[in-house]
Order: structure tokens, then sequence, then C-alpha cells
């Protein structure tokens, strides 16, 4: 899927104070623009595909934060939703790849030309032997039955992506390769609870609207705020994730992931994971242009 990258005009933050913000934080945060193939994929008739693209790593390559040059590996990407699959307001079954499905390797970006930025999370995709076989992912998203107005459950798998997943099981493969989550919307209210299965001592999480958490420093990204926002916090209460909602063509929304607050038991993938599910699900159900 060929992917271009408009510059937008509706950036109020000058690129150079964006990179100054940026690694004024640059040791506990992470940042990534979600960009859609289609502007109204799912929501109409069309097919929809996802990318994730690292901030830090546009800064690095090209001194802008909203452009990668082509070529360059998303760090991560969902793989094609089908319109025709969508339930009752409710997104088809998705994977998220560490590269995209059809491409045996990540292609390797150039040294960055910005000094101090976090690098990119390192992620092997993993293939069978066979041919044409695609990558195994990285994780799972599933929205069972056919609920979505009183009720909301997402299924979701994380996989730990690594050599055992190729080879067969008589080479002593590790049984955790894989880890389950469950995320259950609260009521009618925009709030989700997140926690591991039969792993209590996880904790819990939280994905809930919230307009206000746009005010911090570290969101002062140059685009206007919009409905849609959803902040994640653990049981806790501290912030480890922000989604800042996008009214573009091109870009979804942002996702600023607060990595000191990240616990051992909540990888990465299961932020980026949960995020992208929760947002698809508001998306198709027009949640998304109301309250905070």
């Amino acid at each position: 899927m060929a992917w271009t990258r408009k510059t937008s005009h509706n950036r109020t933050v000058a690129e150079p104070e964006q990179r100054e913000l940026l690694q004024q934080h640059k040791h506990n945060i992470r940042r990534f623009e979600i960009l859609k193939s289609t502007p109204l994929g799912l929501v109409v008739p069309q097919n929809l595909q996802l990318e994730l693209r690292d901030v830090d790593a546009g800064l690095s390559l090209t001194g802008h934060s909203s452009y990668l040059p082509s070529g360059t590996t998303p760090t991560y990407v969902t793989s094609d939703m089908k319109w025709w699959k969508v339930k009752y307001i409710l997104p088809p079954t998705f994977e998220i790849y560490s590269s995209h499905p059809e491409s045996k390797h990540n292609s390797t970006a150039p040294a960055s030309e910005i000094t101090g930025l976090i690098q990119s999370p390192s992620h092997d995709s993993y293939h069978s032997e066979e041919p044409g076989s695609k990558p195994w992912p990285l994780a799972q998203i599933k929205y069972p039955g056919w609920q979505g107005v009183t009720q909301m459950t997402i299924d979701m798998t994380i996989y730990e992506a690594s050599k055992w997943m190729v080879y067969d099981h008589e080479l002593h493969a590790p049984a955790d390769v894989r880890s389950r989550w469950t995320i259950m919307r609260v009521d009618y209210r925009r709030e989700y609870i997140m926690g591991r299965v039969k792993s209590p001592e996880i904790g819990i999480y939280r994905w809930r609207g919230n307009k206000k958490i746009l005010d911090i420093p570290e969101m002062d990204d140059g685009f206007p705020k919009c409905n849609g926002n959803l902040k994640l916090e653990d049981d806790d209460a501290r912030l480890v994730a922000v989604y800042k909602q996008r009214r573009d063509s091109t870009v979804l929304g942002g996702l600023t992931v607060f990595t000191e607050n990240l616990k051992e038991k909540l990888p990465i993938e299961a932020v980026v994971s949960s995020c992208l599910a929760i947002v698809m699900y508001e998306r198709l159900g027009w949640q998304n242009m109301f309250g905070d």
C-alpha cells in the first residue's frame, strides 16, 4: 500500500519548538502519530489499515515530526480491516505487526541526525519458512459477539515475538509466549477497564475520556484540541498514556506513552493495542465526536 504524507497547516507550534519540547521530555515519553489509509475507512464501505509512526524517528531523520522518508518502516502497523466484516458497531478482528505483513524484513533507518532522542523499540518479525508466509503478530484484537450498545468487551492477545514462535514446540519453547487481556466498557461512559486474564497481580488499568489532560506540557504538539481524547491510568492513578484525537484526513490521532510509569508486566504493545482497539470501536460508533 502506498502511503503519502501531507504537510499540515494547522500547527500552532513551530518545528524547532516541537523538537525542544520533545527533547525536554525525552527521558520519559514516547510519541507516535497514527496514520490511516483512508479518511473514513470502516465508517463508510472502505477497508482500513493503520500505521504508527515514531515522532522521535521523524525528528531524527528529517527534522520534522510529521514526516518520515518513504521506505522507512513504521514502528507498528495493523492488518487490513475489512469493512464487510464489521458487526453491529463493532470493528472486525485485526492484528498488529512490527512491520507490514507482506514484508520479510524491517528496513534499517539511517543514523539519527539529532542526538539524545529515544530510539524506536526494536521488534523482530518472525516468519515461517513456508513461501508467502506472514510474520507472527505482536497482538490480536477481537470483538466477540454482537454487543456494542449496553456492553462492550474486547479480547486482546499480546505475543512475545521470538524464535520459538517459528519452530516446533519440540525444541522446548517456553509456555508464556502470549498473554491474554480483557477490556470492558463501564456502563454508557467513555471508560474502559483493562486487565490481564488470570493475573490479578498485574493490576487494573483504565482508559477514560479526558480533555483536560491535554493541558499538560507533554501534550503540547501544536495541533488543536478536539473531542474524543483518552487517557490511561494504572490502579495507583498514575498516568500511563494519552491518546489525542485529530480531525485530519491522514492522521487519526497521536499517542503519548509515559514510559516511566510502565510497569514490568505492562508491555508497550499492550498500551498501543488497547488504544487502537478502543479508538476503532469509538470511531465506528461515532462516540469520539462527543464528550471529552
